[in-house]
């Protein structure tokens, strides 16, 4: 099982998507992954990898770009 979070808005949506990956964590467990949009600048960004949430994305290592479209 997975789950999907995502969101349309006009403010950076990076940290509240990250969030809501948290809190779907238990219905998968194999991979991590985040798509964010800015239509401004037309800019897209897209990371994925095996592991946990909090083992893919680490605050020590690990900036998403500011956006205000995405999904994880």
């Amino acid at each position: 099982m997975c789950g999907i979070f995502g969101i349309i808005g006009k403010e950076p949506v990076a940290d509240v998507i990250l969030q809501g990956l948290q809190l779907l964590q238990p219905r998968g467990q194999d991979a991590a992954g985040i798509f964010t949009y800015e239509p401004s600048t037309n800019e897209e960004f897209l990371y994925k990898e095996h592991g946990l949430v909090n083992q893919v994305f680490r605050s020590d290592n690990f900036k998403i770009p500011e956006a205000s479209w995405g999904v994880g």
